[in-house]
């Protein structure tokens, strides 16, 4: 890749910033997407709660410099803005779409995304979670996990129920919320979770399969019958959704 060499040498300076970015824990989970920018060896990372760490003093970057620190943050903060909303050197050049690579990268899942569309990103993290507090969520979504494959369904609903109560925005945890309270035959409630996801994502082709499920198990035979079809509409070679359409049909 192109670009300036960047020094490991402790106390030397490289002379361009660095730009970093990550959505995932905005389109996963609907939290808070993170934005930082390294300039020798301060970063500062914006988020719901910005930091400034100083990476060679505090390798494991546990300690926010940014109170001590306030006019170095201010700084950075406003190359890292600069960095954001820079305009392309060139207009970008017109590609017609390829409709078999789209079919490939939607059959392989990377056009379905989870707790957020890609239009929605564009807002930023403005009143979301931070991904530092969210990641105490996923400890915990783990432990429900590891409870509902060991059969204590009632355990994991309540933890999962819980999580939608603090990360409401959250596609995964009402997902597990649904699948657990249908296990349990609360099928009424596990549709009315699966229903408050798909209004989080519509987009997303396997909560059409968890959802068809869930109507199917509810007696609600034509919804389930279009949860199916719109999943296949959207991934055609989605195996789950083509087998569960059949035996629905079959019965």
């Amino acid at each position: 890749m192109g670009g300036p060499p960047l020094s490991l040498v402790p106390g030397a300076v490289d002379g361009e910033a660095i730009y970093h970015e990550t959505l995932f824990p905005f389109s996963a989970f609907g939290w808070a997407p993170l934005f930082a920018v390294t300039e020798g060896h301060l970063r500062f990372v914006l988020g719901p709660r910005p930091q400034l760490l100083d990476w060679m003093a505090d390798s494991a970057e546990l300690q926010n410099a940014f109170p001590a620190r306030a006019s170095a943050a201010r700084k950075l903060q406003k190359d890292l803005k600069s960095l954001l909303y820079r305009k392309p050197l060139s207009a970008p050049t017109a590609v017609a779409p390829d409709a078999q690579l789209a079919a490939t990268l939607q059959n392989l899942g990377y056009l379905s995304g989870q707790s957020a569309s890609a239009e929605a990103s564009a807002a930023g993290g403005r009143g979301k979670l931070d991904p530092a507090a969210g990641l105490v969520l996923l400890e915990r979504f783990a432990a429900g996990k590891r409870l509902f494959a060991a059969g204590d369904l009632a355990g994991a609903l309540t933890v999962y129920t819980q999580l939608t109560v603090e990360s409401p925005g959250s596609v995964p945890f009402w997902m597990e919320r649904g699948a657990a309270e249908r296990g349990l035959g609360r099928f009424g409630d596990a549709v009315t979770s699966l229903e408050r996801a798909q209004r989080l994502n519509p987009q997303l082709d396997f909560l059409d399969l968890r959802l068809g499920e869930a109507y199917a198990a509810a007696g609600r035979g034509a919804e389930a019958e279009a949860a199916w079809r719109r999943a296949l509409a959207r991934n055609p070679r989605f195996a789950q959704a083509v087998l569960a359409l059949g035996e629905f049909l079959e019965r």
